[in-house]
């Protein structure tokens, strides 16, 4: 298995945080919020991580990986250079995967994401049932359920249904931009952009998959906290 972290936004709602530096590169726990990342994906024991940046931004991450301990770690850049023509995060994870090759299962996740449990279970639950999986969480807050991807799972943790950003929730458990994709599962994602569908809402992706493969739910042990705006990053 390999690993890809989508690292290529620009962080517009997170002005001015984010003017001059990007979401992944912001300190939580007073380090860079995407070593984190990497620390947690090596330690569920995958070996080749690529991140993945826009332009304005790839030199910030090669100099931060300037005598990184793991070497497994790669930077490529989507050429960029201004948010108006940014790919998305369905265009930049399509373009990445391009590079990384369709060989490995990859586990995708958003270089915006605080963890506060390890990958470890996540990965073997994957290696376990053989399944394309994804991280679902309980959130309570309706107006906050109202602004993710919202899942329906059956009793064994399947998905049954997905909507993202849904007027009307038809469960309470999120999913996160935290997968972990079999690798034949990975040309459908090119299939999607062929037809033309939305590249930047990036839980779009597993209800389109839902129409081709079964996708489990991944329910940790702990938070899963997407970094969007200032007053998520300030609870931290």
């Amino acid at each position: 298995m390999k690993a890809l972290i989508l690292c290529a936004g620009y962080g517009k709602r997170m002005m001015p945080i984010t003017m001059t530096t990007p979401k992944p590169l912001l300190p939580v726990n007073g380090r860079p919020l995407v070593l984190n990342i990497i620390d947690n994906i090596a330690g569920a024991g995958i070996e080749q991580i690529t991140i993945i940046s826009n332009q304005s931004h790839y030199e910030d991450y090669v100099r931060l990986l300037d005598g990184y301990p793991n070497k497994g770690v790669s930077v490529i850049s989507n050429g960029v250079t201004r948010p108006e023509d940014a790919l998305g995060a369905i265009g930049d994870m399509a373009l990445a995967i391009s590079k990384i090759g369709m060989a490995d299962d990859l586990l995708i996740i958003a270089g915006d994401s605080h963890l506060s449990f390890s990958l470890c279970g996540f990965v073997e639950s994957h290696e376990k049932n053989g399944l394309d999986s994804v991280i679902v969480q309980k959130v309570d807050d309706i107006e906050y359920l109202k602004r993710l991807g919202v899942a329906e799972l059956d009793c064994s943790g399947r998905i049954i249904g997905f909507e993202e950003k849904p007027e009307a929730p038809k469960s309470n458990m999120a999913a996160y931009a935290a997968y972990i994709f079999n690798k034949d599962t990975l040309p459908l994602i090119d299939k999607y952009l062929e037809h033309k569908n939305q590249k930047d809402a990036l839980g779009k992706i597993i209800g389109w998959i839902l129409g081709y493969k079964t996708v489990m739910g991944f329910v940790p042990d702990g938070s899963f906290i997407d970094i969007g705006t200032p007053e998520t990053y300030r609870k931290l």
